[in-house]
């Protein structure tokens, strides 16, 4: 008993450094600025009043396209790009599914990347995995069908969001595109602070108050101020309209 009450006392000190590794952990990759309208996660937090969302029992997936595969593959050793590598993404976002059953990383057209999974349905082992959560880093197909799939593109352009719009604006989609909440398409521009960022929105349902991202984008065209004068329209006629006049006047005077 005097042992228990001793180690309890021993640990006390050591619960606020536990909660606040916690809380550092947590905000990793998030507290990015430059392109969530001066926004911080204490704001988001602040803005959410409390209201919390539980996480979704979903595994996610990140892979990169096709495009940005063969950019890294075919393109000049000297050229840039956006694009990451999967050892760049691992290096923040690392691969916690068990590679030793779905397949080790490998070097493949000179690119890291992951191979053969070692077990036929090996997917059909993390239904054993409890609350656990994993992170699959370049999945095979047959897995990718069942996680939160993020795949980051060389370029994501412009899309129309299905809004209802009113005085000639329009919603436009950049940067980011979702799909019924559980895959996304991310662009290579910002992809660090995008990653992290979506896992978490898809994490809790896609609820506005877990994403430090806009991507939605309001236009509104600007009309343009035509000089009626200058137009083949208006001078045509003017000149019919002359015309009228001076053949009237031409008929009264015998001109």
């Amino acid at each position: 008993m005097k042992l228990g009450l001793i180690i309890v006392a021993l640990s006390l000190p050591l619960i606020p450094v536990l909660l606040q590794a916690e809380a550092s952990i947590n905000t990793t990759n998030l507290n990015y600025t430059n392109i969530y309208e001066n926004k911080t996660y204490m704001d988001v937090i602040k803005a959410n009043k409390g209201e919390v969302i539980p996480a979704r029992d979903l595994d996610f997936g990140i892979s990169i396209s096709k495009t940005c595969y063969n950019i890294h593959r075919f393109a000049p050793v000297n050229s840039t790009t956006n694009c990451p590598t999967y050892e760049a993404i691992m290096a923040i976002f690392p691969d916690t599914s068990y590679q030793d059953i779905s397949g080790e990383f490998i070097i493949k057209h000179g690119q890291l990347q992951r191979g053969i999974p070692q077990m036929v349905n090996h997917y059909n082992y993390y239904d054993f995995k409890g609350n656990q959560t994993f992170l699959f880093i370049d999945p095979d197909n047959n897995l990718r069908k069942q996680l939160g799939m993020i795949t980051i593109e060389s370029s994501l352009p412009e899309y129309k969001v299905n809004y209802v719009v009113h005085d000639n604006t329009r919603i436009m989609g950049e940067g980011r595109y979702i799909d019924n909440c559980r895959n996304a398409v991310i662009g290579s521009e910002n992809w660090v602070e995008l990653l992290g960022d979506t896992i978490q929105l898809l994490r809790h349902d896609c609820h506005p108050t877990y994403t430090m991202f806009n991507d939605n984008k309001t236009i509104t065209p600007v009309l343009t101020v035509h000089d009626i004068t200058t137009s083949n329209k208006w001078l045509h006629d003017t000149w019919v309209a002359l015309s009228m006049e001076l053949a009237k006047t031409c008929m009264l005077t015998f001109c």
